[in-house]
């Protein structure tokens, strides 16, 4: 596993005991809340890069999927008028996409009723024409 290279010397002086994140170590925890304090800017920075790294090291079959979804969440913090406030909205997501797991799983049926298209009358709608 390979260390945050761009954080490194960021973290220096630091507890560098680190969490595998799949071919990522994170520093410990306490790093991350001395480096939310004092140098919040860097942490975002890593945090970016992090998201890069997996989304870049993800099978080709979900990247747009995970792309999309970090789009939302990047936007849902942008949104948010603190960190509390991100946490929700972000928390709130989570709990849709788990309630319409649990819906697909146990009512496969209505789940795709729910999502299928319906179709309307289109009436156009033609130009008068000025005399």
């Amino acid at each position: 596993m390979k260390e945050f290279s761009n954080n490194r010397k960021k973290l220096e002086g630091y507890d560098a005991r680190s969490t595998p994140l799949g071919n990522v170590k994170l520093p410990s925890f306490d790093a991350l809340m001395v480096l939310a304090r004092e140098r919040p800017d860097e942490l975002e920075a890593m945090r970016q890069d992090l998201c890069r790294e997996i989304i870049a090291s993800a099978p080709i079959r979900i990247k747009d999927r995970l792309e999309g979804l970090q789009f939302q969440i990047n936007m849902e913090r942008r949104l948010s008028k603190s960190a509390v406030g991100a946490c929700v909205r972000i928390s709130s997501m989570m709990n849709d996409s788990l309630q319409e797991l649990k819906q697909v799983l146990t009512e496969p049926n209505e789940y795709l009723q729910s999502k299928t298209t319906r179709s309307a009358d289109i009436i156009p709608i033609h130009r008068v024409k000025s005399s």
